[in-house]
Formats: C-alpha cells, sequence, structure tokens
C-alpha cells in the first residue's frame, strides 16, 4: 500500500498523499499544507477540505465516490468556518463545493460573503461562474466591470466587461 508522508520545513507542515485507485494503474499525488498538525485547526481542515476537493477533482474517481470526497471537503469547510468564522477563505472554498453540488443560491451567500470580506479576483471569478450559470447576464456585467474598475480582473472579467 501507499503511506502518506508528512515533511516539516519552516513553520509548515507539507502533507503528501498518495491515491491510488482500485486494481486502476493510475495513482495521483496529492500534497497539502497546513501550519499546524492540530486536527481542529481552522487551517488544518481547510487543508483536509482542499485534499478531498484535489480527490474529487482528480477524475480517477467513480461518481459516487467524487460526490463522497465533496461532501467530506463540505464538511471540512464548514467546520474551519465554525472555527474561525472572520476568515473568508472557507466561505469561498465551500461556495466552490456547494457550486459543486448544484446548491447554486447557497454557493451565492457564501461567495458574496467572502468577497465582501476580502475582494479578490478569485472571489470575483467565483461569482462570475455562479451567474454564468444562472444566465444572469446582467449581474455578470455588472461584477466584472466592478472587477475591472478595482484592477482585479483577469482576461475572462475583462471579457464580460466589456
Amino acid at each position: 500500500g501507499l503511506a502518506p508522508d508528512v515533511i516539516h520545513i519552516g513553520d509548515r507542515y507539507y502533507v503528501y498523499v498518495a491515491a491510488n485507485i482500485g486494481a486502476q494503474p493510475k495513482a495521483a499525488i496529492n500534497m497539502i499544507s497546513s501550519k499546524s498538525l492540530d486536527p481542529e485547526s481552522p487551517e488544518r481542515l481547510m487543508a483536509v477540505g482542499d485534499a478531498c476537493v484535489a480527490y474529487q477533482e482528480s477524475r480517477l474517481l467513480e461518481a459516487a465516490m467524487g460526490r463522497h470526497w465533496l461532501g467530506e471537503a463540505e464538511a471540512a469547510y464548514r467546520a474551519a468556518r465554525a472555527r474561525r468564522p472572520e476568515w473568508p477563505v472557507p466561505a469561498a472554498a465551500l461556495a466552490r463545493v456547494r457550486l459543486a453540488q448544484g446548491e447554486v443560491a447557497e454557493a451565492e451567500t457564501l461567495a458574496a460573503e467572502a468577497r465582501a470580506a476580502a475582494p479578490s479576483t478569485e472571489t470575483d471569478l467565483l461569482l462570475s461562474e455562479i451567474f454564468f450559470a444562472q444566465g444572469r447576464w446582467g449581474d455578470l456585467r455588472a461584477l466584472s466591470r466592478d472587477a475591472v474598475t478595482a484592477g482585479r480582473a483577469d482576461e475572462t472579467l475583462k471579457w464580460w466587461a466589456a
């Protein structure tokens, strides 16, 4: 079997986890990092959620297992939010998971919360993806124009703003 490996460099722990899917000749190696190995720390919970999303996005899993890992990511991100509610990173990560699970309304609420707390290109892109999924073209254009004005736009947002 394949075992995880933990490396401590500076103030961070790096955990490398191998994902071997059954008897398939496919495998993936995921790296997560955290400042703490405390299982209840928000940073570690975020790392667990990120690892679960990486498994789901690997496309090495059957659909049912992909849904399982999204559920695990959701639980980890919710726990991180509960332990550090003022931190916008778990809200944005949870929004991505909820969008992937088809819960668009909750994803929008979480993404808007993350954007209000810490505006960034990442949260603008997340909200634009939500607006696109709903066919809300006016909201998408307004968001994109706001991102361009604020200097946070990438090429996608610039295109939508035009």
